[in-house]
C-alpha cells in the first residue's frame, strides 16, 4: 500500500512526493511514468475541493467571538494609523467652531442688552434661530468628516465580516418595501431619508441594515413642523421559507396599519401591554410568535435601549426595525479625539447586536433560518 497515492502527495517530475515529506515514496518511479497525466490533475481538484469545501465550511461557522477578534486587529493595525491626518482636520473644525459658538452667544448679549437700552421687545424666537443655525453648522461639519473617515476606512472594517459590505446615501430596503410589508404607520406624506447600509451573509442567512429616518412635515412658516415615524436601523433577513400571510407587531401607540388585519391575541400578557400584533392568518402567527421569538424579541429591545420595535413577517423576509434617537453607527464626535477605541467599540456592539438577531433566529427551526 506504500506505492498508493493518498490525498496530500503530489506528482512531481513524475514522481509522488509523499504529504509532510520531501522524498519520493518508495518505487514511485515504476508507478508515475505509466500514470497519466489525469490522475495529476484529479488529485489537483481534490486537493482544491477540500481547501474549498473547509473555506465555506468556515464561512458558513463565523462567530461573533472570531468577529470581535478580527474587528479589534484591524481596527488597531490599520484604521488607527489612517485616522491621523483626520484627527488634525478634527481639531481645526472643533477650534473654528467653539470660536462660532462664542460669537453666538455674544451677539445674543449684545442683542439682549440693545433690547432692553431701547425698551424693545425680546424675540426669543431669533435667539433660538441663531442657536439652531449654529447647531445645524456644526452638525455639517461633523457628518462631512464622519462620511470621509467612513469612505476611507468602512472597507477595512468590513474584512472583520468576510462577505459584507458597507454604503452609504442610498436605501438599501426601500420605502415600498417597508410600506408593503405594513412595517411603519403609513402616511401618503412620509419621505425616507437613508444613511449607512450593510449587506451580507451570517451564518448562511442573508442580512440586510438600512440606518434611516421616516418622518414628513406639517404646516408652514411659524406653524412649520417635522414629525419623525421612525428613526433607527431596518434589518431584513432573507428566510428560506415563504410566509403565507402578513404578521406585524406593532408598538401599542403605532398600531394604525395600512392593511386589513385581525388582532391576534397571545398568552404573554406582559408582550400585549406594549405591543399589539395583527395577521392576516392567525394559525401561522401563532406559529411564528412562539414563547422563544418573543424572549428574543426581548432581548433586540435591551440590545438597542428602546421599547419601540416594529417587526413584520412577509413573504420571504422578516423585518425588524428597532427604534432609537441616537446617530447609529457613529465614527466621529467634534469634541473627542477619533482615535478612541471606546466610539470603535460601540460601532461594533450596535452591528454585533444585530447579527445576533440571526443567532437568536436560528435556534427556532419553526422560522427557517
Amino acid at each position: 500500500m506504500e506505492n498508493i497515492p493518498r490525498i496530500g502527495d503530489k506528482i512531481i517530475n513524475h514522481k509522488f512526493i509523499r504529504a509532510g515529506s520531501n522524498q519520493p515514496a518508495s518505487n514511485s518511479d515504476e508507478i508515475a511514468k505509466s500514470a497519466p497525466d489525469s490522475l495529476n490533475n484529479a488529485l489537483n481538484n481534490l486537493q482544491n475541493d477540500v481547501q474549498n469545501s473547509a473555506d465555506s465550511t468556515e464561512q458558513k461557522e463565523y462567530s461573533l467571538a472570531q468577529f470581535k477578534k478580527d474587528y479589534k486587529h484591524i481596527m488597531r493595525r490599520e484604521v488607527f494609523p489612517k485616522l491621523k491626518p483626520y484627527e488634525e482636520k478634527r481639531i481645526k473644525y472643533k477650534s473654528n467652531l467653539d470660536k462660532g459658538v462664542l460669537g453666538v452667544v455674544l451677539l445674543v448679549i449684545a442683542y439682549v442688552v440693545w433690547a432692553v437700552l431701547l425698551d424693545y421687545e425680546i424675540s426669543i424666537e431669533l435667539i433660538f434661530v441663531l442657536f439652531g443655525g449654529y447647531a445645524a453648522i456644526r452638525h455639517y461639519f461633523k457628518k462631512k468628516l464622519e462620511n470621509e473617515i467612513k469612505a476611507d476606512i468602512m472597507p477595512l472594517l468590513m474584512r472583520a465580516i468576510p462577505g459584507f459590505t458597507w454604503s452609504n446615501g442610498f436605501g438599501l430596503v426601500s420605502q415600498e418595501e417597508t410600506e408593503e410589508a405594513d412595517l411603519f404607520p403609513y402616511d401618503s406624506r412620509t419621505n425616507v431619508t437613508p444613511d449607512d447600509n450593510f449587506d451580507g451573509s451570517y451564518r448562511g442567512v442573508r442580512v440586510s441594515i438600512c440606518e434611516s429616518q421616516y418622518s414628513y412635515t406639517t404646516g408652514s412658516g411659524k406653524n412649520r413642523r417635522t414629525v419623525v415615524i421612525f428613526n433607527g436601523a431596518v434589518v431584513r433577513l432573507k428566510m428560506n421559507k415563504h410566509f403565507e400571510g402578513l404578521t406585524v407587531i406593532r408598538p401599542n401607540w403605532y398600531a394604525s396599519l395600512r392593511n386589513k388585519l385581525e388582532k391576534v391575541e397571545l398568552e404573554d400578557v406582559d408582550f400585549h401591554k406594549k405591543f399589539k400584533v395583527f395577521s392576516t392568518d392567525q394559525i401561522e402567527s401563532r406559529y411564528l410568535l412562539t414563547t422563544a421569538f418573543i424572549e428574543r424579541f426581548k432581548d433586540i429591545m435591551k440590545a438597542f435601549k428602546t421599547d419601540r420595535i416594529y417587526c413584520s413577517f412577509y413573504k420571504d423576509y422578516v423585518y425588524i426595525a428597532p427604534y432609537t434617537s441616537k446617530d447609529l453607527f457613529s465614527l466621529a464626535h467634534l469634541s473627542k479625539t477619533l482615535i478612541d477605541e471606546e466610539q470603535y467599540e460601540v460601532l461594533f456592539n450596535e452591528f454585533a447586536s444585530i447579527l445576533a438577531l440571526v443567532d437568536h433566529f436560528k435556534l427556532d427551526k419553526k422560522l427557517g433560518l
